[in-house]
């Protein structure tokens, strides 16, 4: 190789560093202008629900007598169904909220059944957001009024399983804080699961937490996971205490409402963590 090649070599290497960095530098701006930006639509959305009662922890119940507990979580729920009801008011895509007290899970819950993934990329405001929101699935429907729930779900109209989505976050937001349930530890201080609507407030208790390819999801288990039916529900119910990472002593009977949270798990290739929870009567 002669000098001038070595030059031109060299030359060409070193414009493709700048060109490699020059594009590095603009993605990674672009990449924290996103992240900004969604950090600033998730703090617009907690102000316009206003300062509320934070839900009670396990261990901040065990220290109330019953009285004190009842009007505690009473005046808890009726501030997260208000501040629900001034965001639908903003956004009719609000379904719900939902909470699970002492972690940082405390979002709405977005539901577009004309656009099933609207928010998988987008914030409340409907822009591009790298965070997304937490959603329902577009085939579930929550049901307030019980005796109707019941029997809707013997008329296969009800949805017994409501599938709720979220991004497993690197800063710990959205549903990041779901791979702590891998702990029967963490299970244990955190066993219940508030999820609010602007008119009702509903308690669920963990079944079972499980870790599973993303690939079972798009196959035949997907009718189990809906669990329309009371074989499928059965199914279903089964499968979770079967393969759960520890037995949570809770397990859930045709056709208690059942919900499912679910989100990236990285100890398996391309894996799935869902959380699922029974309604508490």
């Amino acid at each position: 190789m002669t000098d001038k090649t070595k030059r031109r070599l060299c030359t060409a290497i070193f414009t493709l560093s700048l060109i490699s960095m020059a594009v590095f530098t603009v993605m990674y701006v672009k990449t924290q202008k996103e992240y900004r930006h969604s950090e600033r639509d998730i703090a617009a959305v907690m102000e316009i629900r206003g300062a509320i009662s934070p839900a009670l922890t396990i261990n901040e119940k065990s220290r109330l007598d019953e009285a004190s507990l009842r009007a505690a979580e009473y005046e808890s729920a009726q501030e997260r169904r208000e501040g629900c009801r001034l965001l639908k008011e903003i956004n009719q895509d609000v379904a719900a909220w939902i909470t699970i007290a002492g972690t940082p899970i405390d979002y709405p819950v977005m539901q577009t059944p004309d656009s099933p993934d609207y928010y998988y990329r987008r914030g409340f405001d409907g822009r591009y957001s790298a965070y997304g929101m937490i959603y329902m699935d577009a085939a579930c429907r929550l049901r307030e009024a019980e005796a109707l729930y019941e029997a809707e779900a013997e008329e296969g109209k009800a949805s017994p399983n409501c599938v709720i989505y979220g991004h497993h976050m690197k800063n710990g937001t959205m549903f990041a804080s779901l791979e702590k349930y891998g702990s029967e530890e963490y299970y244990k201080e955190h066993p219940e699961i508030c999820l609010d609507t602007p008119d009702s407030s509903s308690v669920y208790e963990i079944v079972g937490v499980v870790r599973l390819p993303a690939e079972k999801l798009s196959s035949g288990f997907a009718a189990v996971l809906a669990a329309r039916t009371r074989e499928e529900y059965e199914s279903f119910v089964q499968y979770i205490k079967k393969h759960a990472a520890y037995d949570t002593g809770i397990t859930a009977e045709w056709p208690r409402q059942l919900i499912t949270l679910t989100t990236c798990e990285y100890t398996l290739k391309d894996g799935r963590l869902l959380v699922v929870a029974r309604k508490k009567r």
